[in-house]
């Protein structure tokens, strides 16, 4: 075969792959909105600032009542116990886990900083979770609506279908949590699957935040391109879930 043929072949092939990722992302992103995908951009943008404010603007007392390290001299309050805990509460009420994951990474370094921020706001999910659970009836009404996700299928398949969730860049974190608690979601699954699925961008934003601390500007650039392929990866997944959704309920209709 000639070499312009099969290097043709080759085009047409990678164009094609490339359409099948590309595609199920535009219609996800269509379906999501583009607010909602800015309102995550200024999210991010608002927490590398602040980093940065931490970073250049002494506080004075503020500061020292915040700083979280290793110190041996460090007091019970600044330790990543504490962080742990705060972080915990702080993502439980709808903080943004992200935020949690940046000044983890800035306090206690990166990977350090990932697991604390992670394990944090796997008990906020948990906490959440668990508060809908006892007091359903109440909670109901806060999320009629807001989860475009089949319940049912969320139940038969707990655990693939809350790492979808957990991908996405949007959303939010603490109205998941109230429905998985209130709908009767699988608590196990569905407590595993949200802390393996927030990984990725909890080392995303650890990342970023490190970057501030040691001053590399490379982490941060590395971290916001990170989040970029996120995205895209995340609305992909999205997108076929939707439209396997859809799929099975026309079959169940017909």
């Amino acid at each position: 075969m000639p070499a312009n043929k099969r290097r043709r072949r080759k085009t047409k092939r990678f164009r094609m792959a490339l359409s099948q990722i590309i595609a199920p992302a535009i219609r996800a992103f269509r379906q999501i909105g583009p607010r909602r995908i800015t309102k995550t951009a200024l999210t991010m943008a608002a927490i590398i600032a602040l980093g940065f404010a931490v970073k250049q603007v002494d506080f004075e007392q503020l500061t020292h009542a915040i700083d979280f390290n290793d110190r041996p001299d460090a007091l019970w309050y600044q330790g990543r116990a504490s962080y742990f805990l705060l972080g915990a509460l702080f993502t439980a009420v709808g903080g943004p886990r992200q935020a949690v994951a940046f000044f983890a990474a800035y306090f206690f370094g990166l990977w350090p900083g990932v697991i604390v921020s992670t394990l944090a706001t796997g008990l906020g999910c948990a906490l959440a979770a668990l508060f809908a659970k006892l007091f359903e009836k109440r909670v109901t009404p806060l999320i009629s609506g807001r989860i475009d996700v089949a319940f049912d299928y969320w139940r038969r398949h707990p655990v693939a279908t809350t790492l979808i969730i957990r991908l996405l860049p949007v959303g939010s974190n603490l109205i998941t949590n109230l429905a998985a608690g209130a709908t009767g979601i699988p608590f196990a699954a569905f407590l595993a699957a949200s802390i393996i699925g927030y990984l990725p961008q909890m080392a995303v934003f650890g990342l970023m935040g490190s970057g501030v601390d040691i001053g590399h500007g490379w982490q941060i650039s590395l971290g916001i391109a990170l989040f970029a392929v996120l995205t895209v990866f995340g609305l992909w997944v999205y997108g076929r879930f939707r439209r396997n959704i859809r799929g099975k309920r026309d079959g169940e209709l017909n």
